[in-house]
């Protein structure tokens, strides 16, 4: 083999850095020494058997599209709200700033900030025994984004006043109530939606048990059922009638709820102007 073939392999399949084999398909550019091992003498936890826990995750890695675990520093984390408390576990959600590691075909090993939640385990500074507790629970939360979202972790913290280890997961929790979404991803949760529609009523036990009935069975996929007061309707037009039926035509101000996918916050919003028929 010649030595420009030699020198053209050598820069498909070599770290540009450090000149070592990519760990991954070289297409990611993955490599262990540079994002992991390099680094990993830049930080610690203070405690060995986390410390020894993450590095164990390091060389773990072995998929792109898998999350970096990583020791995540706490002033990374803003905007930080108490959305719940059960003994010795309280939870939060903030703001990772810097957000986690992960592979953009177009740009490469990228981060972006992104909404987290923390799980604070109360006094767990204390003893080794609460140390191996909190590993083996660390252990049932996933590192691969392919499972089911809303059991992904990304690292561990520690509050600097207190000293209490963190998880860092994948908000999966609602702010307003503490529990897990309904649907993780579009961050959905159907209690408070109802909760927030109740003081909306038809008048009528049938009618009101019935729209309950359709909103508990609500799976965030469908048409979100409810009672639309008149007043939210304008430009109302007759265009047709059948017997004791009469169809309007007519615009709902407010419109209704769904999910917006196609801006950067992914949120529930209300399509307003959405022309409807009144039958």
């Amino acid at each position: 083999m010649s030595s420009q073939s030699n020198l053209l392999n050598k820069e498909l399949f070599n770290c540009e850095k450090c000149g070592m084999k990519y760990s991954l398909n070289t297409e990611y550019k993955w490599c262990d020494f540079c994002k992991i091992l390099k680094n990993f003498t830049n930080w610690t936890s203070g405690n060995e058997i986390i410390d020894d826990f993450i590095r164990e995750k390091h060389l773990k890695f072995d998929k792109y599209d898998d999350i970096v675990f990583e020791w995540i520093p706490y002033d990374q984390f803003k905007n930080i709200k108490e959305i719940n408390k059960d003994g010795e576990i309280t939870l939060y959600s903030a703001m990772w700033e810097n957000g986690p590691l992960y592979f953009d075909h177009n740009d490469g090993w990228i981060r972006n900030s992104e909404k987290v939640d923390l799980k604070c385990f109360n006094n767990s500074q204390n003893s080794q025994n609460i140390t191996h507790e909190f590993v083996n629970e660390i252990k049932q939360y996933s590192t691969k984004y392919d499972i089911i979202i809303g059991s992904a972790i990304y690292g561990i913290s520690q509050k600097p006043d207190t000293k209490d280890y963190i998880m860092v997961l994948y908000h999966d929790h609602c702010e307003e109530c503490g529990k897990k979404y309904t649907n993780s991803y579009k961050k959905w949760c159907m209690s408070c939606q109802i909760n927030n529609l109740k003081n909306r009523t038809s008048g009528n036990k049938i009618i009101d048990d019935f729209i309950q009935e359709k909103q508990l069975k609500f799976d965030s996929y469908e048409i979100f059922f409810e009672w639309i007061p008149y007043n939210q309707f304008k430009n109302i037009k007759e265009i047709g009638k059948d017997g004791e039926t009469l169809l309007y035509v007519a615009i709902w101000k407010n419109g209704p709820l769904h999910f917006d996918e196609d801006n950067n916050k992914k949120e529930w919003t209300r399509k307003s102007d959405e022309i409807v028929d009144l039958k």
